[in-house]
């Protein structure tokens, strides 16, 4: 009989792929939560994926019950027609992984993601999936960060007494100049969605001589300082790093190609992965994620 019953579920016509509804979202709530052990709300679930009227998440059913989920959130590019998808909340039930039940609705998935311009996907162990038939685009980038501490033991008051990011206003101007390299458009709306929206997230900033705008939050575990992005002149990047780096012990993403000196950081042995998949021509040789374009410090309740 469990054949049987096995057989049936492999089957085509037993799995159904499907694009989220509302009235689906406390039996979804329910299952990721589940299966990730994570405790995300209704609030989080909406504020991550339904854009302009519409989800951008996906679900497989068997037999009536959801046993997969992948949603994407959806940005706006400078290409007022065209958008960036990244890839967060995959999940499948532990009963049917190892059965490209996975692979198949991601598949679906794309095909339903209106004007898909690029595609950012973070793999880990459970969904390295990097080679997918429906796209088609010019340029695929592998990219892969350590996180790493900045230890400094003479850490300047000052500066460790970051100011609160309150106010949007403070961050536009450094938007006006940025030219730092974003795979995610960053401008107005990108910020008040990402850090003004959800309430309990905390955040923090830093300016360089008016040049360079360094957002942080705190890391759950220690409550140390995470940079998680950095908005202005491009050729203040450096600069304001070291200078962060002389004053205040903080975690940072960094390229595992870029060479530091040992004494500078203590390597965490986490790895952040990111491949994106795009028609744009990006210069992303070294590329130090924006952990802001992460899930992994962001408090879902």
């Amino acid at each position: 009989m469990k054949k049987l019953k096995n057989l049936l579920i492999n089957s085509k016509k037993e799995l159904l792929f499907k694009k989220v509804k509302k009235d689906q979202l406390p039996e979804i709530i329910k299952f990721i939560n589940f299966n990730l052990n994570i405790n995300i709300t209704k609030k989080f679930y909406l504020w991550r994926y339904f854009f302009e009227g519409s989800f951008n998440s996906f679900v497989c059913l068997a037999q009536n019950k959801i046993i997969a989920h992948v949603g994407f959130t959806k940005y706006r590019t400078g290409n007022s027609n065209k958008y960036l998808y990244s890839r967060h909340s995959s999940v499948v039930s532990k009963k049917f992984r190892n059965k490209k039940i996975y692979s198949k609705l991601v598949e679906y998935s794309l095909k339903k993601l209106k004007n898909l311009d690029t595609l950012l996907l973070w793999p880990n162990k459970n969904n390295n999936k990097k080679n997918i038939n429906s796209i088609k685009k010019k340029n695929l980038f592998n990219i892969t960060n350590r996180f790493i501490f900045f230890k400094n033991k003479n850490e300047n008051k000052n500066i460790n007494k970051l100011k609160k990011f309150k106010e949007i206003e403070i961050i536009r101007r450094y938007l006006k100049i940025n030219n730092n390299i974003h795979i995610i458009h960053k401008n107005i709306g990108y910020i008040k969605q990402r850090y003004f929206h959800l309430n309990n997230n905390k955040y923090y900033y830093h300016e360089f001589y008016n040049r360079s705008f360094a957002v942080f939050t705190k890391n759950k575990s220690d409550n140390e300082y995470v940079l998680i992005d950095l908005i202005g002149d491009k050729n203040k990047k450096n600069s304001h790093i070291e200078y962060l780096i002389k004053n205040l012990s903080f975690y940072y993403s960094i390229n595992i190609k870029k060479k530091l000196k040992p004494s500078k950081f203590i390597d965490t042995g986490v790895r952040f992965n990111l491949i994106c998949i795009t028609n744009k021509n990006m210069k992303l040789k070294n590329y130090d994620i924006h952990l802001a374009d992460t899930d992994t410090f962001l408090k879902i309740r």
